[in-house]
């Protein structure tokens, strides 16, 4: 029998029963998805105080979880678990029930054996978010480094499929410097730099061609230049829809 996690959120009790239901309804529209870079949802579990989702086990723990052991990666990693995030999106990109994650970072970014990279917290993470808020557990501030301008900026009209490819630049990012771009800045300064100085993070000279170029394609300030999975795959790494 494979390992299986369990991700309990606690909340209190008056929150359950409405934003419980929209996480476990979330996760069993998830349950049918079966691609190699994307984690495995099994269902949930609603209790009085807390509600527990139950998945499949990484065997390695999180990007970010490797990162602080190991310090930046190489390059050739580099390419690999980016273009993994990527087949992974692009498979929730492109299903008839389009799902877009909006909170990709290293935390979210699982890796099991044979440095396989899967993606997590896709569908759910708005609704989690939500609970964590509003149980006193704020993770927004803390997410902002890895939000799309468009997000930033509350566009609701330009908030696609294509917040993810910028959170994916940045995560990419994230494993040359270990830490996000402009991490150093207050959240409100780098608000205001991101969403009305239009300063986008500087991608590194110092590796690979083929990284700067995906960094590139992933981290265009317009929504329209920035380039979608599929499209990133077939001129990076010359994946074929």
């Amino acid at each position: 029998m494979n390992e299986i996690a369990i991700k309990q959120i606690e909340i209190p009790t008056s929150l359950v029963p409405k934003e419980g239901k929209d996480v476990f309804e979330e996760v069993e529209l998830q349950k049918d998805l079966r691609h190699p870079n994307i984690i495995q949802y099994y269902g949930s579990y609603q209790g009085e105080e807390h509600i527990c989702i139950i998945m499949e086990h990484a065997t390695h723990g999180s990007l970010k979880d490797r990162l602080l052991k190991s310090g930046r990666l190489e390059d050739c990693k580099v390419l690999s678990f980016t273009r993994q995030i990527l087949e992974g999106l692009n498979y929730l990109h492109t299903r008839p029930r389009m799902i877009i994650h909006r909170d990709l970072r290293s935390p979210n970014v699982l890796i099991c054996d044979n440095e396989r990279v899967k993606i997590a917290d896709f569908g759910v993470s708005k609704q989690l978010n939500t609970l964590a808020t509003s149980s006193g557990f704020n993770t927004a501030v803390g997410n902002l480094f890895w939000q799309a301008p468009e997000l930033l900026k509350e566009d609701c009209a330009l908030m696609g499929r294509k917040v993810d490819i910028w959170s994916t630049g940045i995560t990419s990012l994230e494993m040359v410097y270990v830490k996000p771009p402009m991490f150093e800045l207050e959240p409100c300064r780098y608000m205001y730099k991101l969403g009305f100085e239009s300063k986008v993070p500087e991608i590194p000279e110092f590796v690979e061609v083929k990284i700067q170029e995906m960094m590139g394609y992933c981290l265009a300030y317009d929504v329209n230049d920035r380039k979608t999975a599929a499209e990133i795959l077939s001129l990076i790494f010359g994946h074929e829809e």
